[in-house]
């Protein structure tokens, strides 16, 4: 009985990992020679630029995670294998001028640095690091790209296209806040109108709540110090909704934000 225990709990952990890769490898976040979209490497495995004998294969996963050598200077954030953006050039959501570090939400809430959900996203979409570049045992790996990117495999503006942009730049004042501490008193918190939420009682990590199910992930470990994050919206090995989304994109907006 023990033996089929453990046998059945190994195959659920499979189909949970089955499960993810399959979810990826049909999205814009496969980035093999074997994606479906336009941006993606040209080459099958990462080289060591100091040990030719030494290189990783190229994967669905392995543009963000690793299983030896991970990049550990993003905390929380799982067997990394991205590189870390350089903090100091962000400007966040009303700063109010380029180069600011800090600002104000709508509602007068203070908007931080973004946190680590939102730094493993940005380590591709803020056109300072290769998408192609992974980090192991501290070593950079680059995978050549080609789509849209730059010469340098950093991601730019697809031609023509008005509509998504997948370069944020280092400027997020154009963006919904992240780095956000979200105020664990909603739906009647100080200074801020027009939001009505429920937090799950339980945590961490806590979520806001929508139709008593746990959607939306609030990133910290103790009420009133959470932050929003970019992955509290999406969520990057998700195809149930378009662009990673936790929720349907004609909905979303309002499970927080009752004043439209």
């Amino acid at each position: 009985m023990k033996k089929l225990i453990v046998l059945l709990l190994g195959v659920a952990i499979l189909a949970i990992g089955i499960s993810a890769f399959a979810g990826i490898s049909s999205t814009k976040h496969n980035l093999t020679t074997a994606g479906f979209f336009t941006t993606k490497t040209t080459a099958a495995i990462f080289s060591n630029p100091t040990n030719a004998s030494d290189t990783t294969v190229i994967t669905v996963c392995s543009f963000c995670h690793i299983p030896h050598g991970a990049n550990i200077t993003i905390a929380g954030a799982p067997l990394w294998s991205r590189g870390t953006p350089n903090t100091a050039g962000y400007s966040v959501y009303g700063s109010g001028s380029a180069g600011g570090t800090s600002g104000l939400t709508l509602g007068g809430t203070p908007v931080g640095i973004p946190g680590a959900q939102s730094l493993t996203c940005l380590s591709c979409h803020d056109g300072t690091i290769s998408v192609g570049a992974i980090y192991k045992n501290t070593v950079l790996l680059t995978a050549p790209m080609t789509g849209d990117v730059n010469a340098n495999g950093m991601l730019v503006k697809p031609s023509g296209n008005t509509s998504y942009n997948a370069d944020f730049t280092q400027d997020l004042r154009n963006d919904h806040p992240i780095g956000l501490v979200y105020d664990f008193g909603y739906p009647t918190p100080q200074n801020t109108a027009g939001l009505s939420t429920t937090i799950s009682v339980s945590g961490p990590p806590f979520y806001v709540t929508v139709g008593g199910n746990n959607v939306f992930p609030i990133y910290g470990g103790t009420i009133g110090v959470g932050t929003l994050e970019c992955a509290s919206c999406h969520d990057p090995h998700t195809t149930a909704q378009p662009d990673f989304l936790r929720d349907a994109p004609t909905t979303i907006c309002q499970d927080c934000h009752v004043n439209k």
